[in-house]
Formats: structure tokens, sequence, C-alpha cells
């Protein structure tokens, strides 16, 4: 394997850090596998490899798959976090937290692209109109 070792030990205190942060509560138990990569057991039957580019929302998503949270409350699938206010493509019907539609939104100029189907909707909204938008949004939302 080609990866700065250095780099990537920063990268492990850094993950297993935010691992205990936000869950205080789950045994982990951390070893090197054969190729020097570091694996956490989870509760001692859920193991997950922390690789050289691995970001937290995948390591989250992960434990969080394996601890089934967000299965009483529903997960966002692009950012992982709970759903407050789900919004959903009339195409595909996947679905979404309001806070990443608003990211859509934004980074699509009022046209939204849904990551599932790829459907198109909404309107090209001039620069200057985005935050009146945003808020409008924000305010039919309850947010």
């Amino acid at each position: 394997m080609n990866y700065n070792r250095e780099e990537y030990e920063k990268l492990c205190d850094l993950m297993l850090n935010l691992i205990k942060l936000n869950y205080p509560d789950i045994a982990i138990e951390v070893e090197n596998n054969f190729f020097g990569l570091l694996e956490i057991t989870i509760n001692k039957n859920s193991k997950l490899t922390i690789l050289t580019n691995s970001k937290w929302f995948e390591i989250k998503r992960h434990i969080d798959t394996k601890l089934k949270i967000g299965w009483e409350k529903e997960l966002c699938q692009l950012c992982c976090e709970i759903i407050v206010k789900r919004v959903s493509c009339g195409k595909c019907s996947n679905y979404w937290c309001v806070n990443c539609y608003i990211e859509l939104f934004k980074s699509g100029e009022g046209i939204i692209i849904c990551p599932y189907c790829r459907n198109k909707f909404g309107v090209k909204t001039p620069k200057n109109m985005i935050d009146t938008c945003v808020n409008e949004i924000k305010r039919k939302a309850g947010i």
C-alpha cells in the first residue's frame, strides 16, 4: 500500500476520538490488520477498517447501521443526520433532509437535481435572490 503513514495515523487518531465522543456507550477494540490498517471492533460484533481515505460520515453511517440508530429515527441518505423535515423527489420518491435540499437548491441556483435518479426540478433563480428563496424554504419547513 502506498500512503503516508504519519498522515494515516493522524486520521486514525481523529476517527477514534470522534467515535469515542459520539458513541460513549459502545465498546471498541482496536488492532492493526495484516496490511497495517486500523480495524475497530464495535460491541464485539462488527468490524470496520479505517482506510487511508475514510471519511467521518462513512464511519458514522457504518456504526449507526450496526447499532440500528436511525431505524426508529430516519437518517438522511446524504448527510447521515437525523431527518427533522423530510423532502422527497417527485419522480423516484427518495428523500433527504431539508438542509440537504437547501444545499442542493443553492448549488443548482434554484434547480435541484435528485441525487438518486438525476431528475431536475425547480426554476433557475438569480444569484441575488437565492438567500431570499432559502429563507422562504426554511419558513415553509418551519425551521
